[in-house]
């Protein structure tokens, strides 16, 4: 597992929002030389075309799905539009079947493997089309690198462990600290719904990526405690929205939970120790 993305957090000002920035460790041509794999976006116009295309070739494709036609996403389907990736891994031409790895939506990256009509697919496709028709892209299909040396891999694999170990893990606490430092109007607390989503999805990306990188079982835990603390301040945010009470991100279970994710994340910070080399 390799995720590319991350996000950084400056020092946290009393009273203030916290300024952060989201960016990417590697360029594309070393997160292609570490993986292997290189993303070619597409607009297929014949999308099962495209699909059996790919599979025969053995690269899979990723493609945009609108949920309403889903029925794995029970939340949206046949309730509500909104936008979701699909990953297609194999095909049954005779019985127009395709296989595929998509998130439920019933928690944060719950991805199950599934088997769906070909139909079903397409008119998710086709509605996810019309959301994006200005879009350049509603696929995408990844194709194998080839030649790639394994000094070249080293070095872009020591420079992504560098980024992890060297990382101020204790800044992502300042995220929960903000909630408890003032008073919360619903307006104020709306402003922030999208990226509390995407912080949540955050600690997942760092407790799976530490895993990888650390190769160490007490920091995947110490992580992987963080982000259900993170999972459970999002349930109370969605709550506080949904009751239109903003007093509850301010509470004592969000008190209790921003000090759990502050003393995991020093955790991590006492664990930091100098990248190893990898040989070449």
């Amino acid at each position: 597992v390799v995720c590319n993305y991350i996000i950084d957090v400056e020092p946290y000002e009393l009273g203030k929002d916290i300024v952060y920035s989201e960016h990417e460790i590697l360029t594309d041509g070393e997160f292609r030389a570490l993986t292997g794999a290189r993303p070619r976006s597409l607009r297929p116009d014949d999308l099962w075309k495209r699909i059996t295309t790919c599979i025969r070739s053995e690269f899979p494709l990723i493609i945009g799905q609108d949920a309403f036609y889903l029925p794995f996403r029970r939340k949206q389907f046949n309730k509500r539009h909104s936008d979701n990736f699909v990953l297609i891994y194999g095909v049954d031409p005779q019985k127009e079947i395709v296989y595929l790895s998509g998130d439920t939506g019933t928690t944060l990256f719950n991805f199950e493997e599934m088997a769906l009509p070909f139909s079903t697919v397409k008119a998710a496709f086709d509605g996810y089309c019309a959301r994006h028709e200005n879009d350049a892209v509603t696929a995408v299909m990844v194709e194998p690198v080839e030649n790639v040396s394994l000094s070249r891999k080293s070095d872009v694999l020591n420079k992504l462990k560098e980024s992890f170990f060297n990382r101020n893990y204790a800044q992502y606490a300042s995220f929960y600290r903000m909630f408890l430092d003032r008073p919360w109007t619903l307006e104020d607390l709306k402003k922030w719904d999208a990226f509390t989503i995407k912080y949540t999805n955050f600690f997942c990306i760092l407790a799976t990526q530490c895993g990888y990188i650390f190769g160490s079982l007490r920091r995947s835990e110490a992580m992987a405690g963080a982000w259900h603390s993170a999972l459970r301040f999002l349930e109370i945010y969605k709550q506080a929205l949904a009751e239109e009470n903003p007093e509850l991100v301010s509470g004592e279970e969000v008190s209790r939970l921003a000090t759990d994710i502050e003393e995991r994340l020093k955790y991590m910070n006492r664990m930091k120790t100098a990248a190893p080399v990898v040989a070449g």
